[in-house]
């Protein structure tokens, strides 16, 4: 299956998603932490398809009161209807983590006119999911957790929910028949909070790292008719082998939409500044922009680009193909060089990328 916009990822492969479900007040700790009562049967709710969101960005709606809640998600891998429970898993193809992003404010007015959540529960990126993977039994048997800002705010355990997996599967199936690549988001333990701009979240499993996540403002973005501007730039010291990438993006208003700063092992400062620049380009992709100026200070980078000098070594050949790729998903673009001076943000956080690989 190639990859469009609803599909997730497991095993190398793509899965395209049909819907997405979603189950609240499954822990007792969020039940009672919003005040709220234990039903006997599963609380279901959608999300739209359109809310589905796996990148590592979230850009949230001007305005809204934006909560996060970390999930536990199966990944229904063939259609069925009347499941039993004890068949249950039969229907799962794949288990990954991922967020239910919530309009508290509005979900909490709906609630007292007795209204539908849906508007609430169901906005542009609003479903986040990771990666999936086979179920492990032992392995899931380990608590799953999200921090913001680099402190664990929720923790669950899969064990603790009210209605458990098959449960949630079972009684689902019984009321209209699942479809192969249908999302169940199975239920948040106590935690919940609210999520700003610039703060960083990650969700994990044990002491495997699932999915780190950056906020940014969708005010600032206006893809159709902004020309966004990334400055680049790679860091690396021959002698102690370590290099760093670094990059940032503005709006045609000059305001920081976004930056990066990574570590990288073993890289030339020539590889380092492709580097950078594919980094950014996958990151302006995620973002949905359309329109790309790059500045880099490395005119040998910006000359290869362009088709001015030829790539000979292998890797940097790797790197400028990788290069071209990613400008074709572009619609229009151009790469510039630029003296040092004027690109001092993306020097500093090349830098400090490198620093952390020490």
């Amino acid at each position: 299956m190639i990859k469009n916009n609803y599909s997730v990822l497991i095993n190398g492969k793509y899965v395209e998603v049909k819907n997405i479900y979603a189950v609240g007040r499954n822990y007792k700790s969020h039940a009672k932490e919003m005040n709220a009562s234990i039903t006997k049967n599963p609380i279901f709710f959608q999300k739209s398809l359109t809310s589905l969101n796996t990148n590592h960005i979230i850009e949230l709606p001007a305005e809204r009161d934006i909560h996060y809640e970390v999930e536990v998600v199966m990944l229904i891998g063939t259609s069925g209807e009347n499941i039993n429970e004890n068949d249950a898993f039969k229907y799962v193809e794949g288990v990954g983590l991922g967020l239910d992003l919530t309009d508290r404010k509005l979900q909490n007015d709906f609630k007292k006119k007795s209204l539908p959540w849906f508007l609430s529960k169901s906005f542009k990126g609003s479903a986040v999911v990771s990666e999936f993977y086979k179920w492990n039994n032992s392995k899931w048997n380990k608590d799953f957790w999200l921090k913001k800002n680099n402190n664990i705010v929720q923790s669950g355990n899969i064990s603790e929910m009210i209605f458990s997996v098959e449960q949630l599967i079972s009684f689902l199936s019984k009321q209209f028949p699942l479809l192969k690549g249908d999302l169940i988001f199975t239920g948040t333990p106590s935690g919940v909070g609210k999520i700003d701009a610039d703060d960083k979240l990650e969700i994990g499993l044990g002491n495997k790292s699932f999915m780190k996540l950056d906020m940014i403002n969708s005010v600032l973005m206006n893809k159709e008719t902004i020309t966004y501007s990334l400055y680049v730039d790679g860091a690396a010291d021959l002698n102690t082998k370590t290099a760093g990438i670094g990059g940032v993006f503005f709006n045609d208003n000059k305001e920081e939409i976004y930056s990066f700063s990574e570590y990288l092992d073993d890289s030339t400062n020539n590889e380092a500044e492709y580097s950078a620049l594919v980094k950014g380009l996958k990151v302006g992709i995620e973002l949905n922009i359309i329109n790309l100026k790059i500045l880099s200070d490395s005119e040998l980078v910006v000359k290869q680009v362009n088709g001015d000098y030829k790539v000979k070594n292998d890797r940097m050949r790797d790197l400028h193909k990788k290069v071209l790729y990613l400008l074709e998903q572009y619609e229009n673009w151009e790469i510039n060089h630029i003296m040092r001076e004027k690109n001092i943000i993306a020097d500093k956080l090349s830098k400090q990328g490198r620093k952390k690989g020490k």
